[in-house]
């Protein structure tokens, strides 16, 4: 019978080594823990953090909040207070979908290099379609909404207030 080895399991993670995951700063995971009641780090004598698995995942749950979907702390502290089951699955799987189109991105860009680039810059000019040139301020020209717009192109209303 063949010896099987146990996959090592670490349990025990630096917050160096979680803020490289994370792609943030150390600084902004003391900051996190001091805001947030989730995350509760152990700290051994010397008062150095070691985080588990769940503050590695409530730290995700956290980052995706408050840098993905821009929430304020107080916002992803109400957030988490009264939404919090089943969101971290959620966050998980998009997490997941992102790397999967990286690796899909890259072994595009692998396959065909290069070949990709002719279709991005043809999608830009059709949304270039009907504007005029303009000079001096003079208002830009658009061609009248057509019957069946195409989904890929974005739905915008120039005379809307989108806040800038």
């Amino acid at each position: 019978m063949p010896y099987k080895e146990r996959a090592i399991e670490k349990r025990y993670f630096s917050i160096g080594e979680v803020a490289e995951q994370l792609k943030v700063a150390p600084s902004l995971i003391r900051f996190w823990e001091s805001e947030f009641d989730i995350i509760r780090p152990r700290k051994n004598r010397k008062g150095t953090r070691q985080f588990t698995q769940e503050d590695i995942k409530n730290l995700t749950l956290i980052y995706h909040l408050v840098k993905e979907k821009r929430y304020t702390i107080n916002g992803a502290k109400e957030y988490l207070k009264h939404q919090s089951e089943g969101f971290l699955d959620r966050v998980q799987t998009i997490n997941k979908l992102k790397s999967m189109k990286e690796f899909l991105t890259s072994l595009r860009d692998e396959i065909a290099p290069g070949d990709h680039a002719d279709k991005e810059e043809e999608y830009y000019m059709d949304d270039m379609e009907g504007v005029e040139d303009y000079e001096d301020g003079e208002d830009i020209e658009m061609s009248e909404k057509e019957e069946n717009p195409s989904p890929y192109k974005p739905n915008i209303n120039p005379e809307a207030n989108y806040g800038f």
